[in-house]
């Protein structure tokens, strides 16, 4: 879409060539003969232009004060003024206004760049206020979705310890169930809002680096270490630290976390001097710590300085009923990420939906969801690749007998699942159970490309996709697909 202009121009201004001049140019050009008549278009008309070039002699407090209210009611936007003598306390309030002041003399291809300018910085802006709105609603209470009186209780939860100053908060839950986002909206609605909050996945760190990771370590203290690194605790400062999968925190390191916790102070790995830090800890398990503390696998006294607070994030199955809401969010989302315009959820899709016990929780609901609208033709979410009970309905095909296993060995992937293309090019599965949707996902995407020698025209076209969606998935998988071709 292109950028728009709205040139507010009197009839005493000696630049009447900008007009036309403007109009020739790559955006759209809205003219008004005063900044009152400007004023009216805005408000009567709901015009919202990306930049307002001005060009009006001897500006008066009235119009000042309407160019001020053009402000106030337009959402983001540039000004650029065709500067003119005024008066210092009418100029001081210009300059508020204004992007860009051009003085004379200037050329119409001056102005024509500076009002280029002014659009890039709108579009700029514009995104940089949706990308913080979205992380805003993205760590808000609003974006648990629901109306059960489950989800309504986890809310309620959220709101009332996000308002408590604990030092400590156990997080549990099953795999998938939001634990993670939970932390995210305490910490985001809470007394620390306006500091870090650092996540640290102990599952996803080797056990001899997670002490490194935790408290930091100085140059020379093991091999490898060159330099002096900051700890995510003392990186997490004033702010909050989410130790996720805190199961899998080695006990040795256990035990110095612990300290760091009583004391708020503790020592990088080879360090000499102790480091005071003021950090809010959250700690992650969808393990059962009690049977562990049992097992001697989790330390006791660390398990009940961390569980002084503690919530539960329901599972899915238990707050079924909100699907209604989260699923048409959830296909709204993945299809604006991929360029896909997904608006009808047919019966058959719900039924499964709804019927489905989601031992993944939301992410699984979330893969299903995604994988489901990249695949979908003609506005309708394709059902047939919800995959809920790990397989694809063989019913796509014309043919029953086009499910057969290929005798061709370059359309062989392994012994997980095979691909077949059939001369409908219609795609379908075999598997054995063992693969994630992910890693079918993956598959389907690199045997199409191999099929098609990496065109990407084609590939999209086999897998009933389009250019933008294969694009998004081969770099989500960071697939290497070489030369491409058209």
């Amino acid at each position: 879409m292109a950028s728009t202009l709205l040139f507010i121009q009197d009839q005493h201004s000696d630049n009447k060539e900008l007009l036309p001049y403007l109009e020739d140019q790559a955006f759209k050009v809205r003219h008004a003969a005063s900044v009152a008549e400007a004023l009216q278009l805005i408000d009567d008309h709901g015009y919202q232009p990306d930049a307002i070039l001005v060009d009006v002699d001897d500006l008066n407090e009235t119009q000042i004060q309407q160019l001020e209210e053009i402000e106030d009611t337009l959402g983001i936007h540039e000004w650029v003024f065709l500067d003119r003598e005024l008066a210092e306390d009418l100029a001081d309030r210009v300059d508020e206004l204004s992007f860009r002041s051009l003085r004379a003399p200037y050329s119409v291809k001056r102005i024509t760049v500076t009002v280029q300018k002014a659009m890039r910085s709108t579009r700029v802006r514009r995104r940089l206020a949706e990308y913080s709105a979205s992380s805003h609603k993205k760590s808000s209470f609003e974006s648990i979705v629901g109306q059960s009186d489950v989800i309504k209780e986890h809310r309620r939860v959220l709101e009332e310890l996000s308002q408590v100053p604990m030092s400590t908060l156990m997080i549990h839950g099953e795999t998938g169930s939001g634990k993670g986002h939970s932390a995210g909206i305490l910490h985001s609605n809470g007394l620390r809002q306006d500091f870090a909050f650092i996540e640290m996945n102990c599952a996803a760190i080797p056990q001899e680096l997670v002490e490194s990771q935790l408290f930091g370590h100085e140059a020379g203290s093991f091999t490898g270490a060159k330099g002096r690194h900051r700890g995510l605790l003392e990186q997490a400062n004033n702010g909050t630290l989410f130790l996720d999968e805190i199961g899998e925190m080695p006990l040795e390191v256990q035990a110095k976390l612990l300290k760091a916790i009583e004391e708020q102070s503790f020592r990088r790995v080879g360090g000499e001097h102790e480091i005071s830090v003021d950090v809010q800890i959250f700690a992650a398990s969808n393990q059962d710590l009690q049977q562990m503390v049992v097992d001697g696998e989790f330390r006791e006294d660390l398990y009940h300085r961390l569980n002084v607070f503690e919530i539960e994030v329901p599972p899915l199955r238990d707050y079924k009923s909100d699907l209604t809401e989260l699923v048409p969010m959830l296909v709204s989302e993945y299809s604006a990420k991929s360029g896909k315009k997904v608006t009808s959820i047919p019966d058959e899709a719900w039924s499964e939906l709804l019927a489905y016990n989601w031992p993944g929780n939301v992410r699984e609901l979330r893969n299903a969801i995604e994988r489901s609208v990249l695949l979908s033709r003609d506005g309708e979410l394709n059902a047939n690749w919800l995959n809920l009970n790990n397989t694809l309905l063989e019913d796509q095909l014309d043919e029953p007998e086009a499910t057969s296993e290929s005798t061709d060995p370059e359309l062989q992937i392994d012994n997980v699942a095979s691909l077949n293309v059939v001369q409908n090019d219609v795609l379908t599965f075999k598997l054995d159970g063992s693969m994630t949707l992910e890693e079918m996902d993956r598959q389907i995407i690199e045997k199409a490309l191999q099929i098609t020698q990496n065109n990407i025209t084609k590939a999209a076209q086999l897998i009933g996709a389009t250019r933008e969606t294969l694009r998004y998935r081969i770099q989500k998988y960071e697939l290497e697909v070489g030369a491409e071709s058209a």
